[in-house]
């Protein structure tokens, strides 16, 4: 047995290291009296010594194997099924299996950074890697892969982590084939003047947030504006007034001349506005900074002041705090102190008090409204709440499907509605005084914008929608005063419609409160 792995570890170490003196000696012994007790021990000690030396030496290899296969991904910045078979072939056998799993996890490491960046995947490219690549490594990871699904393909393959670099523009022409042009936005027309209040309305996916992300600049990476103008009036540094087309401007120019200095916006959810690695007080701070000319110390001091103007007890020690250490409707108030830091011309408020409890509400709408009066600021309030568009907004713009399709003051609106996407909207508020036992509901769901709209986005919605509504997009019309809707019913040829019962019962209810308290 001894003369056995003699002869074994005699070869493998003649191939690995022919020269070694080592190898001499383990011969001398195994060629001379092996069945000598001391020869015998005396052989043990070189045999020891010797397998020492070859798990030195695998190790020395796969290593550099290793060095070899990171210096390759790191040369192209990704790697193919191809690429895997080629290192194969030309590293040892012994070190393949060793470092297989070595291999794919530089090849994820090095493709996740660079991918990950741009968020895209094919599933094409997964399976032709997957196919190719070593069985025991990547086995298991390329079934889940094969069952991947292009879309929605940022949100699921980022938690895998996974990617390969073959067909980036197949990915783009399927993603096309797939989806395509989302037409966000369709018609708005709005004008607002500072100290007025304009609230939009609709269902989630109107196109309400996107509008006011236009007006800020702060568009998704594959928005575009294709036609349009967002004419925008201020004062400038020279005191004169000017008017800029916010459309022809970048991102860049608009971040730092206009939003936070001229106009603010503050989030639906405090705690993903805020930063959390950041004091409360310099994150107030920042944009004054930012905008004016003015020391620390004169910032910090404008930052208590906020901090004071916005019903904030003790803020010399909130200043010191993080968003954590606050509760929601303290964080609410923060965001609108960041807001007003710089004393901005308009105010957007994308559904201030949702995330927020009724009581916590109430006190949010009352320091926008008391902040306003005393700024003398523009706001625009976007909500689904109609109890807070009666309560705080001068004129409403009703949206649906990316386009305004009523808009008036909110009397008209709430006293005198006449788009059947509004009467449902209002129908469906909740009542205590009601006698029905079901709430009102609209019918069928919102149309899908990938889609090209025939006529009437609401027409297979509306149950007194008109053939031509089927054909032929309806033109704004002008009812009387500020009141404009785009409907065929308003049409002067069409039958006319009445509101449902449920809603007439109502208005007439709404009616008589506000008569009530007019007299009071």
């Amino acid at each position: 047995a001894v003369s056995r792995r003699v002869e074994r570890l005699v070869a493998l170490h003649q191939r690995e290291l022919p020269d070694d003196p080592l190898l001499r000696a383990v011969r001398r012994f195994a060629v001379g009296k092996p069945r000598e007790d001391g020869c015998v021990r005396r052989l043990h000690v070189k045999l020891r010594a010797l397998r020492q030396r070859l798990r030195a030496l695998d190790r020395q290899r796969q290593l550099q194997l290793r060095v070899r296969v990171g210096k390759a991904l790191r040369a192209c910045r990704l790697i193919t099924g191809v690429r895997v078979c080629v290192l194969r072939q030309l590293a040892d056998e012994r070190a393949v299996r060793a470092v297989a799993v070595f291999r794919m996890r530089v090849f994820f490491q090095t493709t996740e950074r660079r991918f990950l960046r741009r968020r895209f995947i094919t599933g094409v490219g997964v399976r032709m890697f997957f196919q190719r690549a070593d069985q025991r490594a990547g086995l298991v990871i390329a079934v889940r892969g094969v069952r991947m699904r292009f879309v929605p393909a940022e949100r699921r393959f980022l938690r895998r982590r996974f990617v390969t670099g073959v067909g980036v523009r197949m990915f783009f022409q399927r993603t096309d084939q797939r989806a395509g042009l989302i037409v966000a936005i369709r018609g708005v027309r709005m004008d607002l003047y500072r100290g007025e209040t304009i609230a939009i309305v609709g269902e989630s996916g109107s196109g309400k947030s996107v509008t006011v992300k236009t007006i800020m600049g702060i568009m998704a990476s594959n928005g575009r504006i294709d036609s349009g103008t967002i004419n925008y009036t201020f004062t400038n540094e020279n005191g004169e007034r000017e008017t800029v087309d916010l459309t022809k401007m970048t991102q860049k120019e608009i971040r730092y001349r206009f939003n936070g200095k001229h106009i603010a916006m503050v989030f639906q959810d405090p705690m993903t506005s805020l930063d959390p690695t950041m004091t409360i007080g310099r994150q107030i701070m920042e944009p004054i900074l930012l905008h004016e000319n003015v020391s620390k110390e004169e910032a910090q001091a404008r930052a208590l002041k906020l901090l004071e103007e916005v019903g904030i007890e003790n803020p010399e020690k909130r200043f010191k705090q993080y968003p954590h250490q606050l509760s929601g409707g303290m964080r609410q108030r923060v965001v609108i102190a960041i807001a007003l830091s710089c004393n901005p011309d308009m105010l957007i408020c994308d559904e201030p008090t949702t995330a927020l409890d009724v009581t916590i509400q109430a006190k949010i709408l009352e320091l926008i409204q008391k902040l306003q009066k005393e700024h003398n600021i523009a706001v625009i309030y976007i909500t689904h709440d109609l109890g807070v568009v009666a309560k705080v907004a001068d004129y409403v713009d009703v949206m649906y499907a990316g386009r305004i399709i009523e808009k008036g003051d909110v009397n008209e609106i709430f006293y005198d509605p006449r788009h059947p996407y509004t009467w449902g909207l209002l129908a469906s508020m909740p009542d205590t005084d009601t006698d029905s036992k079901r709430l009102f509901a609209i019918p069928g769901t919102p149309p899908n914008l990938l889609e090209r709209i025939e006529g009437d986005a609401f027409a297979p919605r509306n149950p007194y929608a008109l053939a031509i509504d089927y054909k032929a997009e309806p033109p704004m019309y002008n009812v009387g005063g500020k009141h404009r809707v785009a409907s065929w019913l308003c049409d002067p040829r069409a039958p006319k419609v009445n509101p449902p019962e449920q809603l007439m019962e109502r208005m007439k209810k709404m009616r008589t409160e506000s008569a009530k308290y007019d007299n009071d």
